[in-house]
Parts: C-alpha cells; structure tokens; sequence
C-alpha cells in the first residue's frame, strides 16, 4: 500500500469516489485541531466546503454520508457538510458553535445566489440561520440581494 488512502480505502472505511476532488488529500477535511486558532479553523473549515461544493463526486459522497448511522460520521467536512459524530448523541437542541455564524457568512459571499436551505444544507445548520445572516449581509451591502422567483431558490 502507499499510503493511507490505500490503508483507508482496503479497510472499506471511506467510499472509493471517482472523480472525488478530496482524493489524496483528506487531512485538508478533518476537523481542525483543537489547539488551532479560531480564526484559522474557521478558514479552514471553508476552505474544505469550497472544495466540496465544486467536486463532481458530491452527490455520491452525499448518499454515503447519510448512509452512515450519525455516530459512525467522519469528523470534518464531508460532503459539504460540517459533521461531528459527539454532537449526534446530544439531545436534540441548538448547539452553539462561535464559528457558525463565521461559516454562514463565507458560505453567502462565495455563492449569494445559492438558496438559504441549500447553505443550511451544506454547512449543517437551520434555514434560519442562513436567512438571518443574508438579511443582516444584504442589509449591510456584503453582498447583492438576491431576487426572489416564487417556488424559486432563495
């Protein structure tokens, strides 16, 4: 084997994903060290989501994911998403995370066209959120208001 994608790829631990832009370069979508700084984990964690949202293997990486009981998810970014398998044992309730506001608001200003429920989906928090954040961005003119087509993306 020549490396730990083979290792990973022998064990049946991760999908084998044609095309898959992560392909040899996981460690880019791990959760991001405790010990690193905010600011840098936030960028980061971006950086990861950008990558996903332009591979042409996100829907089957998709489908893998959410094949997998949420205790059994991969810590990081995974398709798109923010996943952290601890937080699948809390209750259900509103978890504060400090960077997810930070996270919401990259998310807007790299793609402002993209639908709130589709950010939501992404980046793994509620519609609301993402919606509130565009409300706040458009408001202060970070980015340009979207134009609103009934039964559109918003």
């Amino acid at each position: 084997m020549s490396g730990w994608t083979d290792l990973v790829d022998a064990l049946g631990l991760a999908p084998s994903l044609d095309g898959a832009l992560c392909r040899g370069r996981s460690t880019a979508f791990d959760e991001p060290p405790p010990e690193a700084d905010e600011d840098v984990a936030i960028d980061l964690v971006v950086a990861a989501m950008v990558i996903c949202d332009r591979c042409p293997a996100r829907e089957a990486c998709t489908r893998w994911l959410e094949g997998l009981a949420p205790t059994q998810r991969p810590a990081g970014v995974v398709a798109g998403r923010v996943t952290a398998p601890e937080l699948a044992q809390t209750p259900p309730r509103r978890i504060a995370r400090p960077d997810l506001a930070e996270a919401v608001d990259a998310a807007l200003r790299s793609d402002p066209r993209v639908s709130d429920s589709e950010h939501a989906r992404r980046i793994g928090c509620a519609g609301t959120t993402v919606t509130a954040a565009r409300r706040r961005l458009e408001a202060a003119r970070s980015i340009p208001r979207v134009q609103r087509v009934a039964g559109g993306p918003r």
